[in-house]
């Protein structure tokens, strides 16, 4: 195998979905045990370095540590692609990261504060946050919670999150 990764995920029908593509192009796919990269489902997003979660699609996969999407049009095999080869998805616009990168050091979706932290007007903030809702397709408090993780990745690093994860 070239590459392995762990799965956090509370479904096994979820790990199914996910593993079966990534076997067939050479990944191995352990299911909550440590050793590779790590992948997660919402619920357990802060054990992972890749966020995944389902759309109507597929899934989609979110690459916390450098904000990119890994999947295209949601299809597990292009996960897979990613995983090996580095093709990747959407990647967010500029004003996107400003905003994103506020929202994860702030907490916050409320316009005012968004606004005040990136110093862009308010119609810019709404702008950009109607295009982060469309890219990422979660709720308010999914999205916020995944900006907050991606904020501590950039801040603290994947090994700040797994010394912190030793201790607590």
């Amino acid at each position: 195998m070239a590459l392995r990764v762990t799965l956090f995920a509370s479904e096994l029908e979820f790990y199914a979905l996910v593993a079966g593509p990534l076997m067939a192009h050479g990944i191995e796919v352990l299911w909550r045990e440590e050793g590779g990269l790590a992948l997660a489902d919402l619920e357990h997003m802060e054990k992972g370095q890749v966020v995944l979660w389902r759309t109507p699609q597929g899934i989609r996969a979110w690459d916390a540590r450098y904000w990119v999407f890994l999947t295209r049009k949601d299809d597990p095999t292009s996960l897979a692609r990613a995983l090996l080869r580095g093709q990747t998805g959407l990647a967010l616009r500029p004003g996107e990261r400003v905003l994103w990168e506020a929202m994860g050091r702030l907490g916050s979706l409320r316009t005012a504060h968004l606004a005040q932290a990136t110093g862009m007007q308010g119609h810019q903030v709404r702008f950009h946050l109607r295009g982060l809702r469309q890219k990422f397709g979660l709720c308010d408090l999914n999205l916020l919670r995944l900006a907050r993780h991606s904020y501590r990745l950039l801040t603290a690093g994947w090994e700040g999150l797994e010394k912190r994860r030793e201790v607590g």
